[in-house]
């Protein structure tokens, strides 16, 4: 299968297109490169084909789309705080520009599309574990954008007959993560790796659902494959874990006794989330999820052996 990376250059798309290479697909990873963890590494991988192109430029995605069977459209902006004070542009690359990933697959006759989509479609939940029934009511211009996207995403499937498997993702973590994403994470090892305190806002009881992004790049290779119209899947462990679980966990691994400074909540924060997975589950079968100790383990090396002291401050 000839498949089409958007954003594989970034965080999870250049962990999803080394899967896929090694997995025997032609890939094609096309990024602006504006703000790619992974663009020194990928600009030196001889095993797929890169391309410096924006999803903004509609003719540029019909062009390079010709001859590809799929995309797995991972590229977007993904601040939740930058939304907000910047939602026109969220609007122009991830509504629009996901427009324009829909748009190009049409006219280019790619018939399946794997859409990176978020758990802040959700907002605060209602009932946990979330299920993909919950209702959608998303607290910023992010989760909005999201929103709109998976919308345009349902619109084309039904009017076109893109074959389109939607993908709420949780929490992603991993080596190559940036604040944006599951971004307690990376801002933690980071003070650890330059001893500072950790800053907890509430009593860092709050809960998130915490998942791998290798887990991810297997998950999105695995329903590349399903052969239905549309599909909405949560990509979670389905289970909680706390802001200070995670502190306790990388203080541990770090074998530093770094200090732990609460402050008060901050306004909007959401306060408990995980997914209910089983639907993705019984889908793709059996999947053995990597242990949060193993994951956090591996993300502390990457963040250490990779990252000078001038990029931790």
């Amino acid at each position: 299968m000839r498949v089409i990376v958007t954003g594989g250059a970034g965080f999870i798309g250049y962990h999803v297109a080394k899967r896929l290479v090694k997995k025997n697909y032609t890939v094609k990873v096309l990024d602006n490169f504006s703000r790619a963890s992974f663009a020194k590494e990928i600009r030196k991988d001889k095993d797929m084909a890169i391309k410096q192109v924006d999803i903004r430029d509609k003719f540029s995605l019909i062009n390079e789309f010709k001859g590809y069977d799929a995309v797995i459209h991972l590229a977007a902006l993904i601040s939740v705080e930058e939304s907000i004070s910047e939602p026109e542009k969220y609007h122009l690359v991830n509504t629009r520009g996901t427009l324009n990933v829909l748009e190009a697959a049409r006219v280019s006759e790619v018939n399946k599309i794997v859409f990176s989509s978020s758990a802040a479609v959700y907002g605060e939940p209602i009932v946990l574990p979330i299920t993909e029934d919950h209702p959608l009511a998303p607290k910023s211009m992010y989760g909005a954008t999201k929103v709109a996207g998976e919308l345009y995403c349902k619109a084309y499937s039904e009017n076109y007959g893109i074959k389109v498997c939607t993908l709420r993702l949780f929490n992603v973590y991993g080596p190559g993560q940036s604040n944006d994403y599951a971004g307690v994470i990376s801002i933690f090892i980071r003070n650890i790796l330059s001893n500072k305190p950790l800053t907890i806002f509430g009593d860092g009881r709050q809960t998130r659902d915490f998942v791998y992004v290798e887990d991810v790049a297997r998950i999105i290779e695995k329903v590349l494959n399903i052969d239905k119209e549309f599909e909405v899947f949560n990509v979670g462990t389905g289970s909680p874990t706390s802001v200070l679980q995670i502190a306790d966990i990388l203080r541990d691994i770090s074998s530093k006794d770094i200090e732990i400074i609460f402050k008060p909540r901050r306004a909007g924060d959401i306060t408990h989330s995980y997914a209910d997975n089983s639907k993705l589950l019984k889908a793709i079968g059996k999947f053995s999820f990597t242990p949060l100790r193993e994951g956090l383990r591996r993300t502390f090396e990457w963040f250490k052996n990779y990252c000078s002291i001038t990029w931790y401050n």
